[in-house]
């Protein structure tokens, strides 16, 4: 409710404008689960050689759970964010909120926290990938979703470009087809 007031109250200057003082911004952590330990150090064979796995991979059993549980104690620790017991996908602290899905997330809030607070932190500990709206045309990706601004509001785009649609149909047609035939 806080970001849909402080977003009310901007309306009146422009979202277009650089000083806007709120945002939405989507993040994405780079090799995510390659920052947790392991809970139990697992040892895998590869053509003769034993080798140790330190810290979980993508796809592991317990790694989304493990780099979750991570990912909380940092920002809980860091930033003083709490967790909604409800949706346990989001946060809030001092007018903001975020929502994650694994390692994407999608902070709402003041431009001052996003810029000197926030980035800063998860930049610290984390590599990341980040965009935030701005003027009209600006857009950003979370969830397999664009969410672009436009002249009066934001247009939330599902699903993959057409042009991928038409690579797709292409590609089958071509691979499926002789020609001559459907």
């Amino acid at each position: 409710m806080a970001f849909l007031q402080m977003l009310k109250q901007s309306e009146s200057s422009e979202l277009d404008k650089e000083n806007c003082d709120v945002v939405l911004a989507a993040l994405d952590i780079k090799d995510a689960f390659l920052q947790v330990p392991q809970q139990h150090v697992v040892s895998v064979n590869l053509h003769g050689t034993e080798y140790a796995v330190l810290r979980n991979l993508p796809g592991q059993r317990l790694g989304a759970k493990a780099w979750y549980w991570y990912f909380r104690e940092y920002v809980t620790s860091s930033m003083n964010f709490q967790w909604c017991s409800v949706q346990p996908c989001l946060a809030k602290c001092e007018g903001n909120v975020f929502m994650v899905h694994v390692d994407d997330l999608l902070l709402a809030g003041s431009r001052e926290f996003w810029t000197q607070k926030f980035l800063p932190t998860m930049q610290q500990k984390f590599s990341v990938s980040y965009k935030m709206l701005g003027g009209t045309g600006t857009e950003i990706n979370f969830l397999k979703r664009r969410l672009v601004i436009v002249s009066g509001g934001m247009m939330i785009v599902p699903g993959p470009s057409v042009g991928k649609v038409v690579e797709c149909f292409e590609t089958f047609w071509s691979c499926s087809c002789s020609e001559g035939t459907l």
